[in-house]
């Protein structure tokens, strides 16, 4: 019967090593390829700290412009409040 099978112990050998080496040489490779991925990411630009006053002066100051139609407070805006509380006073439901 063990003729039938026609398999050897050296060629079950062999054939076990071939599988081991070809399994490693792919998980080796596998690993370089992997490798090669991460490392062609650039590294972050780093910028300075430090600004010189060359650079303050050149940048804009922001203004805030506000509508033509936009009321100039004066005060501390105490009456405003006052007037607009009672404005939306709410009358009381008719029962």
């Amino acid at each position: 019967m063990s003729s039938m099978l026609g398999c050897s112990s050296g060629t079950v050998a062999i054939a076990t090593a071939m599988v081991f080496s070809s399994t490693a040489l792919f998980l080796a490779m596998a690993r370089q390829f992997h490798g090669k991925i991460h490392d062609q990411t650039p590294p972050p630009i780093l910028r300075s700290c430090l600004s010189s006053e060359e650079t303050k002066k050149q940048r804009k100051k922001k203004r805030v412009r506000f509508a033509g139609n936009v009321k100039d407070t004066k005060g501390n805006g105490k009456e405003y409040r006052k007037r607009e509380l009672s404005r939306r006073t709410v009358p009381e439901p008719v029962t």
